[in-house]
């Protein structure tokens, strides 16, 4: 079920269903959606895969989603005024996704127990953040988001799956900034079960020596895994 609440200068999408299993969202610029206040709240406990891609809401919420498999999930609302405060509903909504209230500790507890695989493209600060929610995460792809969202953050607890299960981890649209040389060598630090680090440059000055340089500084990096490989496209 969908609901639109519309106020003047606002409009409030609510999806709400007990029994989907299959859900995709697409928020882009238009579409009747110029306004100044964007909200989205999720509630589809059942869901197994969630697709959302979302260049307008200022605030998101989500119930739970303990059922959770497979998500591909694309933030970016370019057109807020403060930076900080999107980051922060960002956050927010990270939290809220998979947030469940154990009703006899009453303690939250943060888990997508399912997912095996994601596809995500948003802001690289909160890359950990999402692996830190999904023990059991096999498969990360990291997909293209514009430069200044290349913004690492190095976690100070990283996620539990790094260690236990991540084998296959795909970077799009690499372009050889600092930031993305630091999120390589913490993961190739950390990822001690890694098997495959698929690498996709895109357009580069000098592309063949950009290339070769790149592929050169990321082979020196410390590496937890002995089975690792690496392909740099």
């Amino acid at each position: 079920m969908v609901h639109h609440i519309i106020n003047r200068y606002s409009v409030c999408d609510k999806i709400s269903s007990s029994t989907i299993k299959w859900l995709a969202l697409s928020f882009e610029p238009g579409m009747g959606r110029d306004f100044y206040d964007h909200k989205l709240e999720i509630n589809t406990p059942a869901v197994r895969y969630l697709r959302l891609e979302d260049h307008v809401s200022e605030r998101i919420s989500a119930g739970t989603m303990n059922s959770l498999v497979e998500a591909d999930i694309w933030l970016n609302n370019d057109k807020v005024n403060d930076d900080d405060l999107y980051s922060h509903s960002v956050f927010e909504f990270i939290e809220k996704l998979s947030q469940f209230l154990d009703s006899v500790f009453g303690l939250a507890t943060l888990m997508f127990n399912n997912l095996t695989k994601l596809e995500l493209g948003a802001d690289w600060r909160f890359l950990m953040k999402f692996l830190d929610s999904a023990d059991n995460l096999e498969i990360f792809i990291i997909s293209d988001v514009d430069e200044e969202l290349k913004r690492w953050m190095e976690p100070q607890v990283g996620p539990m799956c790094l260690s236990s299960r991540l084998r296959q981890v795909t970077i799009n649209s690499f372009g050889c900034s600092e930031d993305e040389f630091k999120m390589v060598s913490y993961i190739l630090k950390n990822a001690k079960l890694l098997n495959m680090m698929d690498i996709y440059a895109q357009y580069l000055g000098c592309e063949f020596e950009a290339k070769f340089k790149a592929l050169h500084r990321i082979s020196l990096m410390e590496r937890a895994s002995d089975t690792f490989k690496l392909a740099f496209f």
